[in-house]
């Protein structure tokens, strides 16, 4: 069980690490609202800002 769960928290932070170094460069588009969403939940994670 304890190697199920590793094995799927591995794929987990791979595939997001993997996927965004292949629709970021030929889309540059996609990163800047990537960027836009990350800042959208750091300030909802910040309300003290």
């Amino acid at each position: 069980h304890y190697d199920s769960l590793t094995g799927s928290l591995r794929l987990i932070t791979i595939k997001p690490m993997a996927a965004p170094l292949n629709y970021s460069y030929p889309d540059s588009s996609n990163h800047s609202q990537d960027s836009v969403i990350l800042n959208g939940e750091v300030s909802l994670l910040s309300p003290w800002r």
